[in-house]
């Protein structure tokens, strides 16, 4: 593997390590301890607060402010040597639920001042723990235990076994599988105890569904020309497993202040070079700040097999134009950059657009309604739409589900809730849509939904993922309306391969991983990975690939009308009355 890195300064070194260059003895103020609004039921069934830690905060202050004491926490997050390390900015604590002693907004201030603050470090906190598969029987018997693993596309049964140091055929076995080949999200259980396990009752039921899924794929795949799915499926050789890519970001790396997110991004990105690596893919990879130019050429691009960036349009459009049609161009975080597709054949737009969406959520909608259900669009009076209310009525108007229509004044306050408690079924399910962009007036909506809800309403609540930005809403009120969001991002924390991803960025980086960290990581994972296994053919390869469920991110390309390619994979996840959020498959 080589990596060429660009107009990098010695200030890149520190950034990317998590140096802290002060590390001076001081006084502070005190940082203020806030209720959280997000809770999650553990595996031992206690629900706990999610408490993201800020600077300078202690057990003393967290405890005092969530009334519970600095034992309860510590109990709380037995993998964490709180009582000896304390606590560490920006990881996430559980904090037990004490529902008498759990006022909104409380806010409480440590009283001491502490000298030296924290440091970054790394923080080993885990995410929502992993609940336990049951057997079948009411007491497992020896060497019958097990946990699930989610087969991702790249994985095969051999893949799976290696992981977990497990013989194959004891896998194979234990599953009751006839071929080493898996399909995307199948469910393997792995034996905790591979030396007593034994084939579980199931086994042959789980044969029959690997069958019956085998015979989908082939028929789904009878449209591919015979000549195109023998070049597409030839073996790739050592020579096409070699990627050229190139990695255009606006790292302001000279700057006074680089910019984060991109770094964050290029932090991401290098643990899948790493990965790759370790999977005997040769990578020439070349990194370029683009912050104030873009020092690229043509010969550059058509000497690679794909670029990642530029983010912006401009510099976007710019490379597109000296790009050869045989050099893949990735936009990678801007779902505004769409339009290119329409005229370049070698774009690639990763983030979903917001159209994909929308329509999605129209569909999940359509496929859990019933007959007795009534759809509701919600919006508030006298407002001008802006340019995603107008998509969304003219999606909703398209799509032929005829719902009923409710638009009022944020003032109107209970009138607007017994309003819409008499247009309401109480024989079926209600199912709502909040039209509207506005935090204020959704915050509004939501409330007066979940006063329904209380009444004994039957609510289901269908929103845009723009709702998970909004601060002023209530969580809890998201859980107890069973709220459904499509979205181009969230993170599949129940999958193994996440926590790896933690733990070995937590490691290196001494911080946590952001948003634009998940993305760099999928992203290049993604790309780099279809050129090695399917070599020259990569490309045509995507074009019929099912959806690829990255740590972050879905990716199912498809081309737009002959051109460029367009992402049409949206994670659909759902809030649950138990406070657990679930991806929905």
């Amino acid at each position: 593997m080589r990596i060429q890195i660009f107009t990098f300064s010695a200030l890149i070194a520190s950034c990317l390590l998590g140096v802290q260059t002060n590390t001076a003895a001081q006084t502070y103020t005190q940082e203020p301890v806030t209720i959280s609004s997000e809770r999650v039921r553990a595996e031992d069934g206690k629900i706990y607060y999610c408490h993201k830690v800020l600077d300078h905060q202690t057990l003393y202050s967290v405890a005092k402010a969530y009334g519970v004491s600095i034992d309860d926490i510590c109990k709380a997050n037995p993998k964490e040597d709180l009582k000896t390390q304390g606590l560490k900015k920006d990881s996430i604590i559980y904090v037990p639920y004490v529902k008498e002693a759990s006022g909104k907004n409380d806010i409480v201030k440590e009283e001491k001042a502490v000298a030296d603050p924290p440091r970054k470090e790394e923080t080993k906190t885990e995410p929502a723990p992993r609940q336990t598969v049951q057997t079948e029987t009411k007491k497992a018997k020896k060497g019958e235990d097990y946990f699930i693993h989610v087969s991702r596309w790249y994985e095969d049964i051999d893949d799976i076994a290696y992981k977990y140091s497990i013989p194959v055929n004891v896998l194979m076995e234990y599953n009751g599988l006839t071929s080493h080949k898996l399909k995307n999200r199948q469910k393997i259980k792995v034996p905790v105890d591979c030396k007593t396990a034994v084939p579980r009752k199931d086994a042959q039921e789980n044969i029959e569904n690997v069958k019956q899924e085998e015979q989908k794929e082939e028929s789904s795949q009878e449209t591919v020309k015979e000549e195109e799915k023998e070049s597409i499926d030839e073996p790739v050789g050592r020579e096409d497993r070699k990627v050229s890519a190139l990695l255009m970001l606006p790292l302001k790396a000279t700057a006074s202040e680089p910019n984060e997110n991109s770094f964050d991004f290029y932090c991401g990105a290098l643990l899948a070079v790493d990965r790759l690596k370790e999977q005997g893919v040769d990578i020439d990879l070349s990194v370029y700040d683009v912050s104030t130019s873009l020092p690229i050429t043509a010969e550059r691009l058509a000497a690679s097999d794909l670029a990642i960036g530029p983010v912006s349009h401009t510099q976007l459009e710019r490379v597109l134009e000296l790009a050869p049609e045989s050099t893949a161009i990735i936009s990678p975080l801007d779902p505004r950059t769409a339009d290119l597709a329409e005229t370049h054949r070698n774009m690639f737009q990763a983030p979903a657009t917001q159209r994909e969406q929308y329509a999605d959520l129209l569909d999940w909608i359509k496929s859990e309604r019933k007959a007795a259900d009534k759809v509701f669009v919600i919006s508030e009076k006298g407002v001008a739409g802006t340019s995603g209310m107008q998509m969304m009525s003219e999606l909703i108007e398209s799509s032929g589900m005829n719902p009923s229509y409710y638009s009022y004044n944020i003032l109107q306050g209970r009138e607007a809730v017994n309003s819409l408690e008499g247009m309401m079924t109480k024989s079926g399910v209600n199912r709502v849509i909040i039209n509207s962009e506005s935090e204020a007036f959704v915050n509004d909506a939501v409330r007066n939904l979940a006063t329904l809800v209380y009444r004994k309403n039957n609510v289901v609540l269908y929103s845009p993922s723009k709702i998970r930005s909004f601060d002023t809403i209530d969580a809890e009120n998201l859980h107890n309306l069973n709220t459904r969001i499509s979205t181009s991002y969230y993170v599949d924390y129940n999958s193994r391969e996440t926590t790896d991803f933690l733990m070995k960025y937590r490691a290196l980086y001494n911080a946590e991983p952001t948003q634009f960290a998940f993305q760099g990581y999928d992203l290049t994972y993604y790309f780099i990975s279809q050129k090695a296994k399917f070599g020259r053919n990569w490309v045509k390869r995507i074009e019929i690939c099912p959806a690829a469920n990255m740590i972050q991110t879905d990716f199912r390309f498809r081309r737009e009308d002959g051109n460029g390619f367009t992402n049409k994979a949206v994670r659909r996840i759902e809030y649950k009355p138990d406070y657990i959020v679930n991806i929905v498959d």
